[in-house]
């Protein structure tokens, strides 16, 4: 018997199947930083801080290593990585790298068209006490559709890299890329699949309903991979239907999901279903 996992902060939560209670015996630390890489929300501030009159388009303004433009923004980015479980040695990591991102969405927290990249890459080093040496590169492109009035498409895609000089078994093992949880691949539990690469695409149709209320039918599909290693193998599915309720003018909505995936396939026991409630969307 699998057992089941509650995990919430706030109003977030989720049910679902998992393999092991070292996340629930661990202790671990980690943030990261990008260095002025503004969203919409902030660019205003910014150029009033800045001096900077933003009229029509924004024409390209510096401030320090970064750089950003009315849709274009990129600049240093900072990560730390503070982890101690019992499956697997502590890990300390710090990273230096640098992002890249393009945001054309008309709200951040319910977008209803355009698109959204970032690509990341940090490089964890001995030199700088890191426990590991690796890069960690990391890509997310997103698009929203609309299709009439509120009815909305939106896919992702997903994808990331653990590369180290000494193969796939230098990556410690809480920096293996996984899939999974309620924001990639709904469905699929979240941890269960680790290796040095990962590549997912979901998409999502959200339904309005009435008012405040809407309803959404999403899927996705992805796997991880051993770079070394590279073998073909059946893709990990995840699916189901959702509702969404809003909460404020902002589009801030309070989400709860419903989820099978292709593992497990019994569907009279609960571990075939995953249950997710909290705020904004998966992506």
């Amino acid at each position: 018997m699998v057992p089941i996992r509650f995990a919430g902060s706030g109003i977030s939560m989720c049910r679902e199947p998992f393999i092991s209670e070292a996340r629930l015996r661990g202790n671990s630390l980690s943030g990261e930083v990008i260095a002025i890489i503004p969203t919409p929300t902030t660019r205003a501030a910014i150029a009033t801080l800045l001096g900077t009159t933003f009229l029509g388009k924004v024409q390209p303004t510096t401030l320090g290593a970064a750089i950003f433009t009315r849709h274009w923004s990129v600049g240093p980015l900072f990560d730390y990585r503070q982890e101690h479980t019992d499956i697997a040695p502590d890990m300390l990591m710090w990273g230096l790298g640098g992002a890249l991102q393009y945001d054309t969405r008309d709200i951040t927290y319910y977008p209803h068209s355009g698109i959204f990249f970032k690509f990341t890459a940090t490089h964890y080093d001995h030199l700088i006490g890191s426990t590991a040496r690796l890069t960690y590169l990391q890509a997310d492109l997103r698009q929203f559709v609309p299709i009439y009035k509120e009815l909305l498409f939106a896919w992702q895609f997903r994808t990331d890299w653990a590369l180290a000089t000494n193969g796939a078994a230098a990556v410690p093992f809480q920096m293996l890329p996984t899939l999974g949880g309620q924001d990639l691949l709904r469905g699929i539990p979240r941890n269960m699949f680790r290796d040095n690469a990962m590549i997912a695409l979901q998409g999502e149709l959200r339904i309005p309903v009435w008012r405040f209320i809407h309803a959404t039918a999403f899927a996705g599909i992805g796997d991880v991979y051993n770079t070394a290693r590279w073998q073909w193998a059946m893709p990990k599915v995840g699916y189901g239907l959702g509702l969404r309720i809003g909460i404020n003018r902002a589009k801030v909505n309070i989400r709860f999901d419903l989820a099978r995936n292709n593992i497990y396939k019994e569907w009279n026991t609960w571990r075939s279903y995953s249950f997710y409630l909290t705020a904004t969307e998966a992506f």
